[in-house]
């Protein structure tokens, strides 16, 4: 339960770093995306800038992802037998997506994402 939970939160966490959907376009779930707290990409940090190009990996794993554990699906099943994730990759480029998220914030909303600040 502890890594279906882990990987669930990384789904949300990649949607919202790498949106499904035109970001620009209201969603009809009202999703947040990172383009809503930080709109023009042209003022974040190079390595920021580079990070939030879509990996590689990202729609093979976010398959993965949906198949598996969100949705109720016959593909889930092939999971149970196999149920092995190498996700170390993966959660080191979310670690990085999110440190620098937090530092491109302005000082007032980057206290919100602080518990000691809270």
């Amino acid at each position: 339960m502890i890594r279906e939970s882990c990987l669930i939160h990384m789904r949300l966490l990649l949607d919202f770093f790498y949106p499904r959907i035109d970001p620009t376009k209201k969603s009809k779930f009202e999703d947040v995306f990172v383009t809503d707290y930080l709109p023009d990409k042209t003022q974040l940090r190079k390595e920021f800038q580079n990070l939030l190009a879509k990996p590689s990996w990202l729609q093979g794993y976010r398959d993965r992802l949906d198949w598996r554990l969100a949705h109720l699906t016959v593909k889930r099943m092939d999971f149970e037998k196999n149920p092995v994730w190498r996700p170390e990759k993966q959660f080191e480029h979310l670690e990085r997506l999110i440190s620098e998220f937090i530092s491109a914030l302005p000082e007032k909303t980057r206290a919100l994402f602080n518990p000691h600040q809270q």
